[in-house]
């Protein structure tokens, strides 16, 4: 179960990396969460990584051996997360192209002498 969740907590902090210009990939689990613990992600998020990543150290570090339940909800996991993650900055990126794109709204009189 080790080599199974050092590679799913390298995908995950690749892709939060990724994402988040972050270089993430050498940081411990306290340093990751604590750079994402200020990040806007998509509620929830946030939570389900500690879970995640407090798990996984347990079985990398810690010799625990997980149920394999629990190894397929934490793949699950990982893959609703990356999918919440790019629909959450897709919008954000549509979002802030559309205010781009918005023409200013037009400058009112404010007063003072007319033509």
């Amino acid at each position: 179960f080790k080599p199974f969740y050092f590679e799913l907590t390298d995908i995950t902090r690749a892709y939060l990396g990724r994402m988040f210009s972050a270089d993430v990939l050498e940081m411990t689990t306290e340093q990751f969460l604590g750079h994402f613990r200020t990040i806007d992600l998509p509620v929830g998020a946030f939570d389900k990584c500690v879970d995640l990543f407090k798990h996984a150290d347990l079985v990398k570090f810690a010799k625990l051996t997980p149920e394999e339940e629990r190894c397929r909800a934490d793949f699950g996991i990982v893959h609703a997360l990356i999918d919440e993650i790019r629909i959450h900055i897709e919008k954000k990126r549509a979002a802030e192209i559309a205010a781009a794109q918005t023409p200013p709204s037009p400058l009112q009189p404010t007063g003072g002498a007319h033509g």
